[in-house]
Parts: structure tokens; sequence; C-alpha cells
């Protein structure tokens, strides 16, 4: 149990509040999720030229930043509904090629163990340069590993992390979802249409950038401590921002208290803001800092997994 567990930051009987779920903010923030997504295609097609083409590079930031329900869900604090945390983590995990059992297998031994030797996050590879940075940052490593994922999973070979209880719904998971994409692929043929590519494929790729430097303040530059408040990092960011990555950007608060639904982090930031050890003010400003900082000697740690 790590030192921001017994520390009891928050008092108990405010925290059970805190842990509350409910359906309604998980269905209004999907709802403006997916207005702005309506928006932003609705601006790429029937804009002139400049304005459409920055409305498409938006529409792809949106659509990966659909991680961060994703990443609710497998919580399963996005709603008091179980079915809606499972449909939604499903689609969102369609979406960025991302199983959402197998990212929950994964995530959850990152919470039981951040920053720690039996964190998985610890045992991908990390830039040790600037040059890694780069590369890390444009995604490339995470579409290798994906790809490197989806070829073991679906042949039934599957990583520790994963708890042999689950192993087989999570081998049959990463086989559904390459079924549904080979449905797709051939369907776009058939019909001769590019707008999966055009609306799926490519943004997520064109977009990876954001998602990654964004992923890289979590931790990055913290020291390798069981510490919940000393091993993570909250990063402030402008209110749009910050409704787009579902309040994950007070990820102190998440990590101390995983089981606080997104729409109470804010409360329970208030709470632990006195204790909070790293504090970034924007997401360019912290991840100029560790760019910065790879190159120094010795080069700092990079956290890289999603």
């Amino acid at each position: 149990m790590s030192q921001a567990r017994r520390s009891q930051a928050i008092d108990p009987d405010v925290l059970s509040g805190l842990v509350m779920k409910t359906d309604g903010a998980g269905l209004g923030a999907l709802a403006l999720h997916l207005l702005l997504l309506g928006l932003l295609a609705a601006g790429s097609l029937w804009l002139p030229p400049v304005p459409a083409a920055l409305c498409w590079c938006g529409y792809a930031v949106v659509l990966v930043f659909s991680f961060c329900p994703l990443h609710e869900t497998i919580h399963e604090t996005a709603f008091a509904s179980r079915g809606l945390n499972r449909g939604v983590a499903f689609l969102c995990g369609l979406i960025l090629f991302l199983p959402p059992r197998y990212f929950r297998s994964f995530h959850m031994t990152h919470h039981r163990h951040t920053q720690v030797p039996g964190d998985p996050e610890l045992g991908v590879p990390k830039p040790g340069s600037r040059w890694g940075y780069v590369r890390h940052v444009s995604g490339l490593p995470y579409w290798v590993a994906q790809g490197r994922m989806f070829l073991r999973y679906a042949s039934g070979r599957v990583d520790d992390f994963v708890p042999a209880s689950r192993r087989d719904a999570v081998v049959a998971e990463a086989r559904r979802f390459l079924l549904i994409y080979g449905a797709l692929a051939t369907l776009s043929v058939v019909f001769q249409t590019a707008a999966l590519w055009w609306y799926w494929i490519l943004p997520v790729m064109v977009a990876q950038p954001a998602l990654r430097m964004f992923l890289l303040a979590e931790h990055t530059g913290c020291p390798e401590v069981p510490d919940m408040f000393d091993n993570t990092r909250t990063t402030l960011t402008n209110p749009l921002l910050q409704r787009l990555c579902w309040n994950m950007n007070l990820h102190t608060a998440h990590h101390a208290y995983a089981g606080i639904p997104f729409h109470r982090l804010p409360q329970a930031n208030r709470l632990i803001s006195d204790r909070l050890v790293h504090v970034g003010h924007g997401y360019f400003r912290v991840n100029r800092e560790i760019y910065r900082a790879l190159g120094r000697k010795p080069a700092a740690a990079v956290a890289g997994a999603p």
C-alpha cells in the first residue's frame, strides 16, 4: 500500500461521497465529445479549404482523445451502469486499436505498481535522447507495439500482467477486434469508399503526437517511488482541454484515489492541493522541460506507455 493511501489526505467520510458513481456526468461528457467530433467533421467537409483543414486537424485531436473516455470506462467510473462502461470502452478501444480488456489488465497493474518494479509502463522502451523523444512522440513505437500485441494475443500468447482468469476473454477480444477491422476494410473496398481512411485511420495517426505528449506528462521526471503524491504529475491546463481529457490532467488525485469518478476529480484535487509535489503548467511547457532534460547527462527517464 502506497504512502499516499496511508496518509489519508482526504477524510474518509468525504471520500465516501466522492467515489459515488452516476450516469449523468459521463453521458454529458460523452455528448460533448461527440458534439465536438460532429461539428469539426462538418466543418472539414463544408468550409473553405483552409478552415476546413483546421477543422480536420481539430477533429483528429478530439478523436484520438477518445483515449480519455476509454481510460475512465476501464476504471468503470465513467458511468454507474456497467453496460455503459463496457460499451463505450469497446467503441473507444476499437477507434484507438487498444482492446479494453487488454488495456484494463495493463492499466490496473500500472496503478498497483506505479513507478516501482512491476509497473508495465517501466518495461516499455523509454526515450533516452532528444531523437528518442521525437520518435516516441511521433507515435511510431505505439503502432509497432500494438501490431505486435495483436499478433501475440490473437495467437493466444499474453503478458504476465493479464490474470489467468481473464486470459481467454482478452485473447477472444483481440481476435474479435481483428475480425472487425478485416470486415471494415473489406466493406471499404467493396463500396469503394475512403471515408474510414480520412475520418478514422489517418486522424488517429496524425494526432497521435498530441496524445503521446499528454501521456508523457503523467509520470515523466517523477521519482520511481511508491508515494502517489511524489510519483505522479498534475498538469494545469485550459478548461477546454481539461474537459476533453475528462479531468485526467489532475492525475495525482486520480492515482491517489483511483475510485473517484472523473467529474469529482476537481474537488479531490482541491482537497489535496497542499500535498501536490509535481505540478506542470501546460502540456507544451512540461514536454519542453522533458525534451531539454534529455539533452543533459545523465539522460532523464521518460515514461512512454499508454
